[in-house]
């Protein structure tokens, strides 16, 4: 995660970031006192979607932290109910010991976690739906990289005319934007570059199927497809993640969007935090659009058009949290205060 444990102002771990007993009860959380207005703002905000830009250094982790430590001690909201995802192992650990630093109470029930992390545990549980053994192997990126060489050579497609990592490269993207073998078999023109990524793409589907295996990809393609295909799987995790709070949230692809979209359906109970400019360049951002994280929400012109928004007209509440050029440039232990429903 980009700068994600170096944040400006008092740090997590000092001494008045602490939940404070008294007998067997709770008092008001000094850590409250200690965060500026919008950050307290946004740690307090009550149900319904809740969108937090900052730059880099303005406490977003600590923010999201301390709302999960809120949600937990102050609502009374089940550890078990909350699904809590970054972007690597490292940062999820580091928001997990953040957020036990703040509150005393056991979180082996909390999900906090990377989305491929979170997708392996429900596709662990529900794989035997999509007729894949609950016991998988993952491919890494070598075994990937392999299979996709072994597939080529069975199909004479020519390695030098086609370079191997550039088939790979796109069919992860195909993934990611949650397009499978057979669909673009169907779309694609059958031709060239085209014709040579299609027919890889059905082999190295078939091989990964014939040996229980996903890729890292696939984890998020197949739990998005098991939620579309088995709606009683669906509501299981929309029944059980009452609050989804994501960090870094400028970074997610398509396919995350709508992992995302479908378990916050229900109650949309969702915290985004995240950085609009350091949202990842194009081509990647093409697979991002959907996040409009200018456009939709700050009404400034110039983004590309023609995306799904995270706050669309079917969240009866938009609320926004945005970051100022002053938390940007000149203060970055502020968040700002500018808010809209």
């Amino acid at each position: 995660m980009k700068g994600g444990s170096q944040e400006s102002g008092v740090g997590i771990s000092s001494p008045e970031f602490r939940f404070l007993s008294s007998g067997s009860h709770a008092v008001i959380m000094d850590y409250i006192d200690n965060l500026n207005p919008p950050q307290r703002e946004a740690v307090l905000y009550g149900d319904g979607p809740l969108l937090i830009l900052a730059g880099a250094g303005s406490g977003k982790t600590r923010v999201i932290t301390c709302r999960i430590a809120h949600l937990i001690r102050e609502r009374n909201v089940d550890p078990s109910n909350i699904l809590a995802v970054t972007f690597t192992n490292k940062a999820a650990s580091e928001m997990r010991e953040r957020v036990e630093r703040l509150i005393d109470v056991p979180l082996n029930r909390l999900w906090i976690s990377t989305f491929h992390s979170a997708c392996v545990r429900i596709l662990r549980q529900h794989a035997d739906r999509l007729g894949y053994k609950r016991t998988f192997v993952i491919y890494d990126e070598t075994d990937r990289s392999s299979l996709i060489k072994a597939c080529m050579s069975d199909l004479r497609i020519d390695g030098e005319q086609y370079q191997p990592r550039a088939i790979s490269a796109r069919i992860s993207s195909l993934k990611n934007n949650l397009v499978d073998a057979a669909h673009y078999d169907k779309t694609s023109s059958h031709f060239g570059f085209e014709e040579a990524v299609s027919r890889t793409y059905s082999l190295y589907e078939e091989k990964l199927k014939e040996s229980d295996g996903l890729d890292f990809d696939d984890l998020l393609m197949l739990t998005v497809k098991l939620f579309e295909q088995h709606q009683d799987v669906l509501g299981y995790y929309q029944g059980m993640f009452h609050h989804i709070l994501i960090d870094e949230y400028q970074d997610t692809n398509h396919a995350q969007y709508r992992f995302v979209r479908l378990l916050t359906a229900k109650r949309a109970n969702l915290c985004m935090v995240g950085d609009d400019d350091q949202r990842l360049p194009f081509p990647r951002r093409r697979y991002i659009e959907h996040s409009e994280l200018r456009k939709g929400l700050s009404g400034r012109k110039g983004d590309q058009a023609g995306a799904e928004l995270p706050f669309d007209p079917e969240h009866p509440r938009r609320r926004r949290s945005g970051g100022c050029p002053q938390s940007r440039q000149e203060s970055q232990g502020a968040l700002d205060a500018k808010t809209r429903r």
